[in-house]
């Protein structure tokens, strides 16, 4: 039932975003395409604005490269020409002083620099063009990257490419989703054809015992003082659910001459106590329960039906232990312990407590529960032979 209500719900899922992606597919397409247009993959936005900045200021750099170049290496006065001037006074004293040669050094230094400076002027210079059709093609470039990222609210080529990925898979779920709405449907009816193959067992293993489970009710109830009470058991197929495809109804009858009916409409107080009473002490003879706990099951019970109900319960406790909260004195007999349940009022807030009941206490006890609080010598007589002593 779980595998066929997730096939059933992964298949309600795909038709409802089936619609939403069919409704979006157009649009989803159109985004797509206009984002590979961008070609995101091929792009470095920092070196392209980096570039553009060169382009759109060419002239004017390759004007200042120019002037340092003729500052450093062609002018009249160039400055390259100085230093070298100014290395070979150096030179000369340091071979007369050597105070001088740490001083010669550093002008050799700041000459090599120089002169490295000067070449790597003359690199940029030449690097730099002034080329229009270049900049207006990285411009167009830029300006349609900007584009797009104002129009998805985004400042990076990364989430760019993310959105665009996105896009694929919808527009690729798009184009594939009669498919996949083939094979949602196909395991769907998979797990629907093994769910009402099982369905059927268990519906088929339900009617076998219906008619048995209906004959030992009646053997318990008639026990319990309804001879003419009847059982019927009826099955109807309805939606499926965790427990099957199957309805059961249990339709009873106490009185000669009544058709059986819904329980609630046909059982009195003592009759339904009665039955539930019977269904659960057959209910413990097919299932592992460690415990039976019955709680007031005697409702509406006395006398002689009341002593019947006791020795079943004492039957039950061969194979499980049973629980009973009880009001009356045959119930109370029957158990092997005896727990008396009462309020403590002794202190300023009610207590409830519990106490395991000795013979004489349990004696004294059901004498009450057969007399009220001051019972009769025969009704502790009476105890006494509920007791067995």
């Amino acid at each position: 039932f779980q595998n066929w209500k997730t096939a059933l719900n992964a298949l309600e899922e795909l038709l409802n975003e089936g619609e939403d992606l069919k409704k979006e597919a157009d649009f989803n397409k159109f985004q797509l395409e206009e984002l590979d247009r961008a070609v995101l993959d091929q792009v470095d936005q920092e070196a392209m604005e980096a570039e553009l900045e060169i382009l759109e200021n060419a002239e004017e750099i390759k004007i200042k490269l120019g002037e340092a170049i003729h500052l450093l290496d062609t002018g009249e006065v160039a400055t390259n020409d100085l230093i070298k001037q100014a290395k070979a006074s150096i030179d000369q004293i340091s071979r007369i002083a050597s105070k001088y040669r740490a001083l010669a050094e550093r002008i050799n230094s700041a000459l090599i620099d120089m002169q490295d400076i000067s070449v790597e002027l003359q690199r940029e210079n030449d690097s730099v063009d002034i080329d229009q059709h270049q900049l207006e093609a990285l411009q167009a470039q830029l300006s349609g990257l900007f584009h797009l990222q104002k129009k998805h609210q985004t400042d990076s080529v990364k989430n760019l490419i993310l959105l665009r990925d996105g896009l694929r898979q919808k527009v690729e779920k798009a184009g594939n989703l009669d498919q996949e709405i083939s094979r949602a449907e196909a395991r769907v009816k998979e797990a629907e054809d093994k769910l009402k193959g099982v369905a059927k067992v268990l519906s088929e293993s339900r009617k076998k015992v219906a008619e048995p489970l209906a004959s030992e009710i009646m053997g318990h109830i008639t026990a319990l003082g309804m001879p003419n009470a009847k059982i019927k058991i009826e099955m109807d197929h309805n939606a499926f659910g965790q427990d099957g495809q199957d309805e059961i109804r249990i339709l009873f009858s106490a009185n000669k001459g009544i058709a059986p009916t819904e329980i609630k409409n046909a059982a009195s107080g003592g009759e339904f106590s009665r039955l539930m009473f019977a269904i659960k002490a057959i209910m413990a003879t097919k299932t592992a329960m460690p415990t039976i706990i019955l709680d007031e099951i005697d409702t509406g019970v006395s006398g002689e039906i009341a002593i019947k109900l006791g020795e079943m319960m004492k039957s039950m406790a061969n194979n499980h232990q049973v629980i009973t909260i009880s009001h009356l004195p045959q119930i109370a007999a029957k158990g092997d312990a005896h727990y008396y349940v009462y309020k403590d009022e002794s202190s300023e807030k009610s207590i409830s407590r519990i106490k395991n009941l000795n013979e004489a206490e349990r004696v004294d006890v059901l004498a009450k529960m057969i007399g009220g609080d001051q019972p009769t010598p025969a009704a502790l007589s009476s105890a006494r032979e509920l007791m067995g002593q």
